[in-house]
C-alpha cells in the first residue's frame, strides 16, 4: 500500500514539476447565495422567497441531492445574513425586507417583512439551510473517476515557450461550442495549412445557423444546447466563445457573473471535458470572452492585459477548473485594433494538454494588420442608403444628452480613425452605443453603418454571407462574433506549438 502512495505522488509530483503552479480559492466568485431545502419544503420555500422579494429576475435553481438549492439575489442574501446575525437581530429583522424590489406578487412591505422573518427563523430551526457560497455548478463536473492531480484549487500556468520549429502539415479536427456564425472555424480556416475537419458546431439561435451553414454547410452543426451534450467528439482543438452577458451586465455595482445561469454555462464546457479520460480529451482549447471575466470579486481592478489572473476573478476559477481537467493554461486580452479597425477588447483563453511537449512551446502572437486601418475604409455606397439614415427622434436624443455634450465624438466618430466596440445591440437598442457615419442630402446626415460594414469591422471577408438570415439579426450575430483575424492569429501559434 505503501509503495502504491509513493507511486501516485511521484506521478502527481512529475504532472506537476514543468509548470509553475499557484494555489487558489476561487469559491468566493464561484459561489452564489443560497437557499437548501428539503422535498417537503421545496413549493413553500420558494413561495416566500418570491413574497419577500428575495429570488433575482435571473436566478439558479438546482436539484441539490433529495431537495432544491435557490438563488438569493444580492440585496436578500446581505438581509438574510443580517437577520441570521444575532448581534444585528431585531435591527436587520425590523429594516431589511421594505428595501428590497416589490415582489412578483405585487406583495406590500409588511407582507414581505412577514415573508422574510419567516425564512429566516425556519433557517434559525434547521428545516432550510442557509449556504452563502453554495457551488451551484458542482453537480455539473464533480466526477469520481477524475480526482485532481493535487489537493485544493490551483492553477497550472502554461510557460512561455521557445521558439517553435516549422510546423508539420496536419489535418486539424475540431469543435466549437456557442459556435454563433463560424469567427472561430473561419480564424482556424485561414491558420491552417490544411483544411481543417469540424467535429461539432453547437449553436442554438437558429439565425446564426443560418449564417453559419450557408458560409460552411451544416455538417456536424447542430442546435442542442451545450448544457445537453453528452459528450464531446473526438477532437484536436476545442473552440468556444461563452456567453459574455453576465460578464458586462451589473446587478448594483457588481457584474453578474457565475450568479447568472447564462454565466455558468461556462461549467458544461468544464464538463464535458471531464467526461473523457485525459488522453481522448482536446489538446487543446482556445475560449474567449469580455474583459469583465478578469473582474476581481465584481470590481474593475485596473490590472495590466497580461500576467495573473485577478485573485478573486471570475477567470482565475476558470483557470483552476481548466487546471484540474488536466491543461496547463494561461490568459491575455488582446485588442482587435492590433488587426481591425474596431477597439475590441477580449480576454483569450489558451490551454494545452499538460501531458503534451507541445505545453512547452507556445508563443503569445503579435496581431498584424493587413485590411483596413479605418472606418472610411469599410464604407460602401449602400445603393438602398436612406433606409439606413438614423432617425430624426433618435437623433435629437443623442445631440440633446449630457453625454454627447461630454464626448461628442463617441456617437459621431472620425471615420478616418477606428470604431468603438460593435455591439449585438447596434441596431436593435441604438439608444446608448451604436455609432453612426455621414450621409450627406438630408436630416440628420447620419446613417447606420451597413452589416457589411460592421462585418468588415470585424474581419470577416467579403465573400462571407450574411443575406442568409434577415438583417436585424446579422447585426446581431456579427455584434456577437469573435474577430476572425485574432482568431486566426491564436490558432496559428497553437497549431505552431501542437507542430
Amino acid at each position: 500500500m505503501r509503495l502504491v502512495l509513493q507511486l501516485l505522488l511521484s506521478l502527481q509530483a512529475a504532472s506537476l514539476a514543468p509548470y509553475r503552479v499557484t494555489f487558489v480559492k476561487p469559491e468566493s466568485v464561484a459561489g452564489v447565495p443560497c437557499i437548501l431545502a428539503p422535498p417537503s419544503l421545496a413549493k413553500s420555500s420558494l413561495a416566500l422567497l418570491r413574497r419577500a422579494g428575495w429570488h433575482p429576475p435571473r436566478h439558479l435553481r438546482r436539484v441539490d441531492g433529495d431537495g432544491r438549492a435557490y438563488q438569493l439575489s444580492d440585496a436578500g442574501a446581505l438581509a438574510l445574513a443580517a437577520m441570521l446575525d444575532d448581534d444585528a437581530g431585531a435591527a436587520a429583522d425590523g429594516g431589511s425586507a421594505p428595501e428590497q424590489r416589490a415582489a412578483a406578487d405585487g406583495g406590500s412591505a409588511t407582507e414581505q417583512r412577514a415573508a422574510a422573518k419567516e425564512l429566516a427563523a425556519l433557517v434559525r430551526a434547521g428545516r432550510l439551510r442557509w449556504a452563502p457560497l453554495h457551488q451551484i455548478h458542482a453537480p455539473l463536473v464533480e466526477d469520481a473517476r477524475h480526482e485532481p492531480p493535487h489537493e485544493g484549487h490551483f492553477v497550472r500556468h502554461l510557460p512561455e515557450g521557445e521558439a517553435p520549429a516549422p510546423r508539420t502539415p496536419r489535418v486539424v479536427t475540431f469543435a466549437e461550442l456557442f459556435a454563433g456564425i463560424g469567427g472561430f472555424r473561419a480564424g482556424l480556416e485561414a491558420a491552417a495549412g490544411a483544411p481543417p475537419v469540424p467535429a461539432v458546431a453547437c449553436e442554438i439561435l437558429e439565425s446564426a445557423r443560418r449564417i453559419y451553414a450557408a458560409n460552411f454547410g451544416a455538417e456536424s452543426l447542430t442546435g442542442t444546447p451545450v448544457q445537453r451534450l453528452d459528450r464531446l467528439p473526438a477532437c484536436d482543438l476545442l473552440m468556444a466563445g461563452f456567453p459574455c452577458q453576465s460578464y458586462t451586465e451589473q446587478a448594483g455595482k457588481r457584474r453578474r457573473g457565475f450568479r447568472d445561469p447564462r454565466g455558468q454555462l461556462f461549467w458544461h464546457v468544464v464538463r464535458l471535458l471531464a467526461a473523457s479520460e485525459l488522453a481522448d480529451r482536446p489538446e487543446a482549447l482556445l475560449l474567449e470572452n469580455v474583459r469583465g471575466l478578469r473582474e476581481a470579486r465584481g470590481l474593475w481592478p485596473g490590472e495590466a492585459s497580461g500576467g495573473e489572473p485577478p485573485a478573486g476573478s471570475a477567470l482565475e476559477a476558470c483557470l483552476a477548473a481548466l487546471s484540474r481537467c488536466g491543461y496547463a493554461v494561461a490568459s491575455r486580452v488582446y485588442d482587435s485594433a492590433g488587426a481591425l479597425p474596431q477597439a475590441r477588447e477580449r480576454v483569450y483563453i489558451v490551454a494545452i494538454r499538460a501531458d503534451l511537449a507541445a505545453a512547452g512551446r507556445f508563443r503569445w502572437p503579435a496581431l498584424e494588420r493587413r485590411g483596413p486601418r479605418s472606418i472610411r475604409d469599410v464604407l460602401e455606397d449602400p445603393a438602398d442608403a436612406e433606409r439606413h439614415r438614423v432617425p430624426r427622434a433618435l437623433y435629437r436624443s443623442v445631440v440633446d444628452s449630457a453625454y454627447h455634450a461630454a464626448r461628442p465624438r463617441a456617437r459621431f466618430p472620425d471615420v478616418d480613425g477606428p470604431a468603438n466596440t460593435v455591439r449585438a445591440t447596434y441596431r436593435r437598442s441604438p439608444k446608448l452605443f451604436s455609432q453612426f457615419v455621414p450621409l450627406a442630402g438630408g436630416d440628420p446626415p447620419w446613417r447606420f453603418l451597413t452589416p457589411r460594414e460592421v462585418a468588415r469591422l470585424q474581419g470577416f471577408p467579403d465573400d462571407f454571407v450574411l443575406d442568409a438570415a434577415d438583417e436585424a439579426d446579422q447585426y446581431a450575430a456579427i455584434g456577437n462574433a469573435v474577430s476572425p483575424p485574432v482568431v486566426e492569429a491564436l490558432c496559428g501559434a497553437l497549431l505552431d506549438a501542437l507542430g
